[in-house]
């Protein structure tokens, strides 16, 4: 048999010797991301518009630093996707759980957007320690690189889609 025939054992088998499971996402190219970014105009356009508002006035060379952002938000998003599907394959009823995770938090994040903050960019670095907190504690197999990817992956697709916004 192969690691397949083993995927439902295998969590329980990592649990039970305290090692985590470690799921990488797959190698993009530039190439793809670029094809991405070209392919997803309004998710991109509303990455520019949010990772501008995190910005103060004061600040120098924010068109340069708004658009490594938002590099960095399609390339986090990418990285969990790839991750979320080798897990639903391996382990389905854990990766529907984590939906049901990611979008009750989805939901909370929603309801805070709907307040005025005096710092846009502290709202959403106080995202990050909340959702990797609540992926560990619901996943405690999964190793720290693996929720880091799955939290900072969910956030930015928050900020893709509208769901993470700025008064």
């Amino acid at each position: 048999h192969d690691i397949d025939f083993f995927q439902k054992e295998l969590f329980i088998v990592l649990s039970n010797k305290g090692q985590k499971l470690n799921l990488l996402p797959e190698k993009q190219d530039e190439e793809e991301t670029t094809k991405w970014k070209d392919q997803e105009i309004d998710l991109v356009a509303n990455a520019l518009r949010k990772h501008n508002k995190r910005f103060t006035e004061d600040i120098t060379n924010i068109e340069q630093k708004v658009n490594l952002l938002t590099d960095s938000t399609i390339q986090y998003f990418l990285d969990k996707e790839t991750i979320l599907r080798s897990w639903q394959r391996l382990h389905p009823q854990d990766f529907d759980k984590y939906l049901i995770l990611i979008s009750q938090i989805e939901k909370e994040v929603q309801e805070l957007c709907m307040f005025p903050t005096v710092d846009n960019n502290e709202r959403y670095v106080s995202l990050r320690p909340t959702v990797k907190g609540r992926i560990k504690e619901n996943f405690d197999y999964l190793d720290d690189i693996t929720i880091n990817i799955l939290a900072n992956g969910a956030i930015a697709d928050w900020l893709l889609r509208c769901p993470l916004d700025f008064e």
